[in-house]
């Protein structure tokens, strides 16, 4: 099966960083691809076959519906004995990623329409921490049929029945902070910088950084400092010591009815490591990237007002990588 688009991207940037010796170009900075275990979109096939799920999925009323048929269903057993093998040998927090034959298209990308799931993995017994990433694994698969993920399939001219799900297992970044794993910061750049400060330029990127894991910025939350790379020391969101830190429980209560999503926590600032960042600035949204509209009903003093309509998105912090990508079909 496929890798598919953010599986092959994984693949390209392993191929760049080893082929083009990139860590001897810029050694003062630490160039690293996230070490993953990948199940291809064969596995995705099987797993749907295996479980008469396609109809199902297609008619079901809505998410809770889809995520109750993927929830009862089973991986196949070759694909568990897999991840068992890989748990094995790997004790440290995971995330469980989508990687659709969808996912990182050049024209119409589906970033953040499919589920990532982080687990702690910390479970003293390997069954445990198998049940978990079998969950996790079956939630990315259920979030191919979620309705957000199958309207926009309609609004981008894709068949929802087509789309096929492949699976990265990526290493998560970070370290135990008293019970607690995250990383000092978390983000993702752009190239080009729709919310620029007074005076960025927009076409200088920008990068939007928090504390902790990854996710705060690829949800959206407003807990995230927004920095233009032309003009870094103007940023603006909210100040250092404002910031919440989003983290895993390593020790939460695994089993029952706990769901690995329980082991997420927000920690208040003063927890992190000391992080400084530059001052804060007044946002101007860039008049390249805004349109102007009149809407009927709405007072004569705001027609014409520049907006932009945005979505957020972004992924967790790399890891060092240690091997090429494993992969099960």
């Amino acid at each position: 099966g496929s890798l598919g688009g953010k599986g092959r991207g994984f693949r390209f940037l392993h191929s760049v960083v080893e082929s083009q010796n990139l860590s001897n170009i810029m050694p003062e900075l630490s160039l690293v691809v996230p070490r993953c275990f990948v199940l291809a979109t064969g596995v995705f096939d099987r797993f749907i076959e295996k479980n008469q799920l396609l109809l199902p999925a297609l008619n079901a009323k809505d998410d809770a519906e889809v995520t109750q048929l993927f929830a009862e269903a089973t991986l196949p057993d070759d694909v568990v004995a897999a991840l068992e093998r890989y748990l094995s040998s790997m004790t440290k927090p995971l995330a469980v990623r989508s990687s659709s034959l969808f996912e990182d298209a050049f024209l119409r990308p589906f970033a953040g329409v499919y589920d990532t799931y982080m687990l702690p993995n910390s479970a003293a017994k390997v069954s445990t921490r198998l049940d978990e990433l079998c969950w996790a694994v079956k939630m990315v698969y259920a979030s191919t049929y979620k309705q957000e993920a199958r309207r926009y399939s309609d609004a981008t001219g894709n068949r929802a029945e087509e789309e096929k799900m492949a699976v990265i297992l990526q290493e998560l970044v970070g370290s135990d902070h008293q019970g607690h794993f995250y990383p000092a910061l978390a983000g993702v750049a752009n190239s080009i910088d729709y919310y620029p400060a007074e005076g960025a330029d927009p076409t200088h990127g920008c990068m939007q950084l928090a504390l902790g894991l990854g996710n705060t910025v690829v949800d959206g939350v407003p807990a995230v400092q927004h920095i233009n790379l032309g003009k870094p020391d103007h940023p603006y969101g909210p100040s250092e010591d404002k910031l919440p830190i989003s983290a895993l429980d390593l020790y939460y209560a695994a089993g029952f009815d706990a769901k690995p999503t329980d082991a997420f926590v927000t920690l208040p600032a003063d927890s992190a490591p000391f992080v400084t960042f530059p001052r804060v600035a007044r946002a101007e949204v860039a008049p390249e990237v805004a349109s102007a509209h009149s809407v009927p009903g709405l007072t004569e003093d705001v027609h014409g007002e520049k907006v932009v309509f945005h979505k957020g998105y972004g992924e967790v912090p790399a890891a060092r990588i240690e091997m090429t990508p494993s992969v099960v079909s």
